[in-house]
């Protein structure tokens, strides 16, 4: 079952990385991180939630996140969005979250507490009292506390808290 996931994660892999390609204009060389040629123009990227100043860090990390009774990916970043969506949540319901990184070639990043961390939080100017969200190594445990609308963001960390990558925001429902 470990093989068997293993090479999902390796065609995933493979699929995203030949997916960049289809984020640009076909006819155009240059990507655009604004053009996202077939998947319609996201403008602001507004649907997308903030995406803030990602200052000088590495967007070269990619976060996803998977539904661990079936290994389904349900969203994973892309650039500066993500591709996906999390599933909504009722007031009161706790939902474990697979969630693995990988570094810009494709292979698995090690998150060890000694030397990297991953930290997932609500992000800025989102309500803190709609989800809870905890990181546990290779999945998170999120939690609807009230009706309403939030948004998450990952950070992975060196051993000196120094912020090696922010993933854009993914936004989070909570309903009755």
């Amino acid at each position: 079952m470990l093989l068997t996931r293993r090479l999902s994660l390796l065609l995933l892999i493979s699929a995203l990385t030949l997916g960049v390609a289809a984020c640009g204009e076909e006819d155009s060389p240059v990507q655009d991180s604004d053009n996202h040629g077939d998947h319609g123009d996201h403008g602001d990227h507004g649907d997308h939630g903030d995406h803030g100043d990602h200052g000088d860090h590495s967007d070269a990390y990619t976060v996803v996140l998977i539904d661990p009774q079936t290994e389904d990916v349900w969203a994973d970043t892309h650039g500066d969005h993500w591709h996906g969506d999390f599933p909504e949540l009722f007031v009161g319901q706790s939902l474990e979250v697979g969630v693995e990184l990988f570094d810009e070639a494709g292979d698995p990043v090690v998150l060890d507490d000694t030397t990297l961390n991953l930290v997932a939080r609500i992000a800025p100017g989102s309500p803190d009292t709609v989800v809870a969200v905890e990181v546990h190594g290779d999945h998170l445990d999120v939690e609807g506390l009230a009706i309403g609308e939030s948004a998450v963001l990952f950070e992975l960390r060196a051993q000196d808290d120094e912020l090696l990558f922010e993933s854009p925001t993914l936004p989070i429902t909570v309903v009755e």
